[in-house]
This record gives C-alpha cells, structure tokens and sequence, in this order.
C-alpha cells in the first residue's frame, strides 16, 4: 500500500511542499518494511527517522510563522506537539511490545498529513504567500 502524491495536495510554497513529498516519501519506506521480519531497533530507527523530518518540518512551519507574525501559530503549533508527542509514544510502545508496526499504522501517518494538510496548512498559504514565500 503506497502512497502516492498527488498535485492537489500541494499547497503552492516549495519549500513546504518539498518537505510534505519527502514526508510521504519516508512512510512508503516505512511501509516497505512492515511485512519483513526486522529487529525493534530497526524499526525504532524508522521512527526516528519519522520523528527527525516531522520535527524539522514544523520547525521550518513555525519559523515562517514567526517571522510572519501568523495570527494562528499558537493553535497550529498545538497540533505539530501533538503529533511528536504521539510518533515518541508510538515509538516507545515498540521498544516495550506494546504495539506491531502495521500498514494500518502507517496508513494512520498518511491520514494525519493529508488532513493536517486540509484542514490546517491550508490555513497558513495566504500569510505565507502575502509575506512573498512561494
């Protein structure tokens, strides 16, 4: 089960855009692997990697939401906190045996961005375009 990207979901400002591709890019690799037998280190390796991007991703966000003086950063960062937050507890289940990567854990990954995309980023394109980010 790949994923593909698909030109509506881009938002218009490279820069992001290039991070959402390697986003998705990184969980098709994750996704790659979760039929193959593996150790927990390698697959908490995948998390890391995950949790890596993801983090340098909002912080690319969120610099430009500063400097921009976005008037919805406060509530935009909640929701980045709240996915790390939640990649390290999934990453610490496995470690523990809590929980089996599955496709259906790297399809959640996949609907988290395409609705974080939709509902949130979206939000920020005006401001950042305005501000001459394109």
């Amino acid at each position: 089960m790949s994923f593909f990207w698909k030109k509506e979901y881009s938002l218009g400002i490279d820069i992001i855009d290039e991070q959402h591709k390697k986003f998705v890019e990184i969980v098709n690799r994750f996704n790659d692997t979760v039929d193959i037998p593996k150790s927990k280190d390698l697959i908490s390796g995948m998390f890391e990697e995950v949790l890596e991007h993801i983090k340098f991703h909002f912080k690319t966000e969120e610099d430009y939401f500063d400097k921009f003086h976005y008037k919805n950063a406060k509530i935009h960062k909640k929701y980045h906190d709240k996915f790390i937050k939640e990649i390290q507890d999934l990453k610490k289940e496995n470690i523990e045996n809590k929980i089996k990567v599955t496709h259906k854990l790297v399809k959640h990954l996949i609907d988290w961005l395409l609705i974080h995309l939709d509902k949130e980023d979206k939000k920020y394109v005006k401001c950042f375009k305005e501000n001459g980010l394109k």
